[in-house]
């Protein structure tokens, strides 16, 4: 499992408003990203973590080399459907080191214990704290770590009571929580390319992995969510697969777009499937070149995919996640026909995210 830590993260939530005197909630962290990657031992309850620059296969595979510390027993890893969990290069290691990789429903990873444990780090290491540098937020990060596993018992009889473990019943949620399930797995969609005035969007293939690099590569596309700026050309080709994996699991996902009759990518806009506040919701994505930047080719696309979401999708709500300094990312999100939801806002990954929304339930 991994989680993006960055320093300087004030908690400025309502009943919790600290902050450094005239700073504003949504200051720069000019500190950059950093990647836990940890484990949860069910039998003893302990957690094992690392913390890196980066969170491709390579680093996942480091975490998976613990398990030295359980010689001669099988080991199951049970984890997200994530790119780098699936790499050819950890399969072969898993298989031939004896853990077995047991991979949890597309979009499922609530049901993994070790999400509740990021929850507690979170809440006693870093709300409400002001890092100034990754090395003293990582100090923080593992005196919790070592107090934690100090009072460590070993986990059982997970939710015993749960509906969820009970095939004859269905949460509250249920209704909803079908038609998920029912549009994740409808894939007959896939090949359905979107037409406006003058773009085409097309779903992604792996020649446009140059394009997803140089866009991304770009510093002045990811002026305002830095964790997405791509350094190496590897890395847009595990992009590319996360969007490619949504695609066959969903039958939708983020679109090339292009003008007719042209081959230039000018930018990517789609949807993705996830969880906003308990809630489960269309995050609607958009990104362009800067050199395609101030022709409405943003606000053309966006309109298209949220029409289309609304008409194939319209069970789930649609919401957009903007920077509060992010304007031009706004006018987008108004102009394809949400708007703005201050009762959703809350911390993103990289500081507060503004949320836009459409056909929200009352």
């Amino acid at each position: 499992m991994r989680r993006r830590v960055r320093p300087a993260e004030p908690d400025a939530t309502q009943g919790k408003a600290w902050r450094a005197a005239g700073r504003p909630r949504t200051y720069n962290q000019y500190g950059g990203m950093m990647h836990m990657l940890a484990a949860l031992d069910l039998a003893t309850g302990k957690i094992y973590y690392r913390i890196r620059q980066r969170k491709r296969w390579r680093e996942f595979l480091g975490l998976l080399k613990a398990r030295s510390r359980w010689p001669g027993e099988k080991l199951y890893m049970v984890l997200d459907n994530s790119s780098p969990h699936k790499h050819t290069e950890v399969r072969t290691w898993a298989a031939d080191n004896d853990v077995e990789l047991v991979f949890l429903p597309t979009y499922g990873s609530w049901l993994n214990w070790i999400e509740s444990e990021f929850a507690a780090l979170r809440y006693f290491a870093l709300n409400g704290t002001d890092h100034r540098t990754h090395t003293e937020q990582n100090a923080a990060i593992g005196a919790y770590i070592r107090w934690r596993n100090a009072r460590a018992e070993p986990k059982t009889n997970f939710a015993p009571e749960s509906p969820v473990r009970k095939w004859t019943e269905i949460p509250s949620q249920g209704r909803l929580t079908q038609l998920y399930d029912l549009r994740m797995s409808d894939r007959s969609l896939a090949d359905e390319e979107l037409q406006t005035a003058r773009l085409s969007l097309r779903r992604p293939i792996e020649a446009d992995i140059d394009a997803i690099f140089a866009i991304h590569s770009d510093p002045g596309t990811c002026l305002h969510n830095p964790s997405d700026a791509l350094g190496q050309l590897e890395e847009a080709g595990e992009l590319y697969q996360r969007w490619n994996d949504q695609w066959h699991s969903c039958g939708y996902g983020y679109w090339v777009v292009r003008r007719h009759n042209s081959a230039l990518q000018l930018g990517f806009c789609g949807i993705k499937p996830m969880e906003l506040n308990g809630m489960k919701v269309l995050n609607l994505f958009y990104r362009f070149a800067t050199s395609a930047w101030g022709h409405g080719f943003a606000s053309e696309a966006a309109t298209a995919v949220t029409t289309w979401a609304s008409r194939r999708i319209p069970d789930l709500p649609l919401i957009a996640r903007v920077r509060p300094t992010n304007a031009a990312s706004q006018r987008v999100a108004v102009r394809a026909g949400l708007t703005r939801a201050e009762h959703l806002d809350g911390a993103g990954y990289d500081g507060f995210d503004w949320i836009y929304a459409a056909k929200l339930r009352n």
